[in-house]
């Protein structure tokens, strides 16, 4: 993971900041581009869908209490629309205005919140089952762990969403130096924290007291927070989690923004030229939140294409890197 994001990074870097689809064109050719600039707007719409919906679940269970997560109940409504004005902020606005000066408070409680995880393990206990033969696949589903482990790990560890971040960033890096410990150096730590996360779910889950149709849920994080934090800094641990998904989807659709005005060759210098491309995005986002709430079946399958998508779209930053290698 740490590889990918560091040669996409630095590809972009020595780009002129260039999305990943524009490195695709370059090294893959035009009808690789043409495919994968439908598939990266897709995916990046589905990010933005599942984290305003996953983000708002979360805060309305661990800060309201909320059980009925339909859209008929007007809070919900409320958090979600919140949500997506940041987002939709985020995406308008220039990135030193709103993400440049909320991310480092965010990044700080993240790294509590793992901390206070970390010191748990060591006053409380932890207990890390052996996986073997015997209980490998004891999924309260019956689902088989391979695929889904590797799936589920790889969303955040080799992740193509990842690509269309570390371009992101790479216009905002004043030395090529910086490189290394900007997009390899944090998605090592990124690692560390997801292991802590799992460690901590891992203790929680071989209890065995979390319900069935509690598993997986935010209801999970609460645990975790009551298991190894004491009550008073349980709120950092849950308020890291929330910030997890909500600087995933801000981000998300500000990259979906940048790479279909460089699809189409539309400047970005004004307010109106982005409100032409973020107007459609949202319209669009508020459709897939729709469906994906009309039933129980429709946020996993949506969560399945998502999935499959940021994965897809890794092979292509692994074949440019090559060819970028390769040719002299």
């Amino acid at each position: 993971g740490s590889v990918h994001d560091y040669f996409i990074g630095m590809l972009s870097v020595r780009n002129n900041g260039a999305q990943v689809t524009e490195l695709i064109q370059k090294y893959l050719g035009k009808n690789i581009y043409k495919i994968f600039l439908v598939i990266v707007s897709v995916m990046l719409l589905f990010v933005g869908a599942v984290f305003v919906y996953t983000s708002g679940d979360i805060i309305a269970d661990d800060f309201f209490g909320i059980t009925n997560f339909s859209l008929a109940n007007p809070t919900i409504l409320i958090i979600y629309a919140i949500i997506l004005l940041y987002f939709i902020l985020a995406t308008l606005l220039p990135i030193d205005k709103i993400i440049g000066r909320f991310y480092p408070f965010f990044a700080i409680m993240l790294l509590l919140g793992s901390l206070f995880i970390v010191i748990g393990f060591f006053t409380k206990g932890v207990n890390l089952q052996e996986l073997n033969i015997h209980h490998i696949n004891l999924n309260h589903n019956g689902l088989h762990i391979l695929p889904m482990f590797f799936m589920t790990v790889c969303c955040g560890l080799l992740s193509g969403f990842h690509s269309t971040q570390s371009t992101l960033i790479s216009r905002t890096l004043k030395n090529e130096r910086d490189g290394k410990k900007v997009f390899y150096g944090m998605m090592c730590i990124e690692s560390l924290i997801a292991m802590i996360w799992a460690a901590a779910a891992m203790h929680v889950y071989s209890l065995n007291t979390i319900p069935a149709d509690q598993i997986g849920t935010a209801y999970v994080i609460n645990d975790i927070a009551d298991t190894f934090v004491t009550p008073w800094l349980a709120f950092v641990v849950t308020l890291a989690v929330v910030i997890l998904p909500i600087t995933s989807g801000d981000t998300a659709l500000r990259s979906l923004r940048l790479t279909i005005a460089d699809a189409i060759n539309l400047k970005q210098n004004l307010v109106a030229n982005r409100l032409k491309i973020i107007i459609p995005i949202t319209v669009i986002i508020l459709g897939i939140l729709f469906w994906a709430k009309s039933s129980v079946d429709s946020f996993p399958l949506l969560w399945r294409y998502f999935t499959f998508g940021n994965q897809l779209i890794a092979i292509p930053t692994f074949l440019y890197t090559t060819i970028y290698l390769y040719k002299p």
